[in-house]
């Protein structure tokens, strides 16, 4: 799986169940810790381009990735 297809999947989890969690996405698509950081790269630099007020931050209670609200 490509940087593409991980952003993507990526983003359709957040959308789905809200949040990721790094080991299982690395293990069920076989990607390297690599291509997942650039993964998380394009979805951040999208968000920022776009002008969307979310930002994805690493929830580290609960070992999870999530979009959370900016505030202003």
């Amino acid at each position: 799986m490509n940087k593409t297809m991980t952003a993507l999947y990526l983003t359709w989890l957040l959308c789905t169940q809200g949040y990721f969690q790094k080991g299982k996405v690395m293990a069920c698509n076989e990607i390297s810790q690599r291509t997942f950081c650039r993964a998380i790269a394009e979805i951040k630099m999208f968000l920022i381009e776009y002008g969307i007020p979310k930002e994805l931050v690493y929830e580290k209670k609960n070992s999870r990735y999530l979009l959370r609200d900016i505030e202003f």
